[in-house]
């Protein structure tokens, strides 16, 4: 076999000066075929076999529990498509058009679970060298491109074992191999550790915000700080706000970069906004109408507003969050949503968290429209109720105990932010 081009990454571990040969996968690996496991065999239940789908792996690479199929074992699977823990695999098919998870792999874990291996995956086999090693080098943009550049079809882009095995990508020698493996995998365990983290603090908070208000027949919340005690008042929603306007203007008819007042639209409430909103601290589109903004201004959002959103594909609807730390900006409620004033004195940021509780939000539940898209309306939730103590100095801790919360999220998101940043340029910059 002919020598393959030679080169260097640009950083690499001390004591390290070999260079690095450019090879085909083909040359150094093969790929097996899955299995068509028919579909009568899936189910709901859980039967302790799995069969893994390219959904079962991340974008990005490395696995994705949860996203296989549950399969009831009908006479005997053969061997050759029962994956052994520690097997790398890789998509062969991938369902979004710009092919971000195609080619990507992971590895299958040991967890007592027996995994499948069907068709619309390839397994790595035959590889000679260090497999922590060709893991990181399945998730480089050198071998990513390629397999992106060589795939096929529209909607649905597809790959193939040649297409595959064709990638020419560098290699160095197993000893290297096996330093660079290890050095990533402990860079995986640390972002692991930070998102077991995040994904506590997040139960926590959905978990408190349980006990922290009034389950449904109850008229005190389950937890409650020391000091306080006695009924919570009821009140129906039109008694406690009053609802403002909103623009119906979509995504195309406003801007990221000037304008007059900046606009909520209903995906922002859904997708970036957390309970309690600083609209300092996020990126929100600009309304550059000056007739619209004119006529909207009597009716601008003031801090302790708050703005629910009246539509979603799913039971989020009535999702909402309050407004605080607003300063000179004009800012506008619009599509899709529903912008409310209260009538009477809360504290800052507990309204959000309320709203957003199951105390609240399970009374919106049996008033929700639609089949694909599911929406709330103005009247439908005028004799909803709100729940409050009396006491303000109550509010003012249940909203900043949760706040409080958010911000520990938030510092452990970033945390993990800044560890894939720092894995995907070295990835860059440690592979050719």
């Amino acid at each position: 076999m002919s020598k393959g081009k030679l080169a260097l990454p640009t950083i690499r571990f001390e004591g390290f000066e070999d260079e690095w040969e450019e090879k085909s996968l083909g040359d150094v690996l093969s790929l097996a075929n899955g299995y068509a496991f028919k579909s009568e065999y899936f189910c709901k239940d859980k039967t302790g076999y799995e069969v893994l789908t390219p959904g079962s792996v991340h974008i990005g690479g490395g696995f994705q529990y949860g996203k296989g199929q549950n399969y009831k074992l009908e006479g005997k699977t053969p061997q050759k498509f029962i994956f052994a823990a520690g097997d790398i695999f890789i998509t062969m098919t991938d369902l979004t058009p710009t092919a971000q998870m195609l080619g990507l792999p992971a590895i299958v874990p040991d967890d007592g679970t027996t995994y499948l291996h069907n068709q619309r995956l390839g397994k790595l086999i035959q590889y000679k060298g260090d497999y922590g090693f060709l893991f990181y080098l399945l998730g480089t943009d050198t071998y990513r491109n390629q397999i992106v550049a060589t795939s096929s079809g529209t909607t649905v882009k597809h790959s193939s074992p040649d297409k595959v095995k064709s990638s020419k990508v560098f290699f160095p020698n197993k000893v290297e191999q096996t330093s660079l493996g290890y050095y990533f995998q402990n860079v995986d365990k640390q972002l692991k550790l930070h998102r077991d983290k995040l994904t506590k603090l997040r139960q926590l908070k959905k978990a408190m915000l349980g006990k922290m208000f009034p389950k449904a027949g109850q008229t005190v919340p389950e937890l409650r700080f020391a000091g306080f005690s006695g009924d919570w008042f009821k009140q129906s929603f039109s008694d406690c706000f009053t609802y403002l306007s909103n623009n119906s203007l979509s995504r195309a008819e406003l801007n990221y970069e000037h304008g007059l007042a900046k606009n909520i639209h209903y995906g922002d409430i859904l997708i970036k906004f957390n309970e309690v909103l600083d609209i300092s601290a996020v990126k929100v589109p600009f309304v550059s109408n000056s007739a619209l903004v004119a006529k909207m201004m009597p009716k601008a959002l003031k801090n302790g507003d708050v703005v629910l959103a009246d539509a979603a594909e799913d039971s989020s609807v009535g999702k909402c969050t309050e407004i605080q730390n607003l300063t000179d900006e004009i800012l506008l409620a619009g599509l899709h949503t529903i912008a409310v004033r209260p009538s009477i004195e809360f504290a800052p940021k507990y309204l959000g968290y309320l709203l957003n509780s199951n105390c609240y939000h399970d009374q919106l539940l049996p008033l929700m429209q639609g089949t694909k898209v599911l929406s709330i309306s103005k009247s439908s939730i005028k004799d909803t109720f709100v729940f409050y103590p009396e006491d303000k100095l109550e509010q003012t801790k249940i909203g900043e105990y949760f706040h409080n919360l958010d911000h520990l999220i938030k510092l452990q998101q970033q945390q993990i932010d800044k560890l894939k940043n720092l894995k995907q340029g070295y990835l860059t910059k440690m592979f050719v």
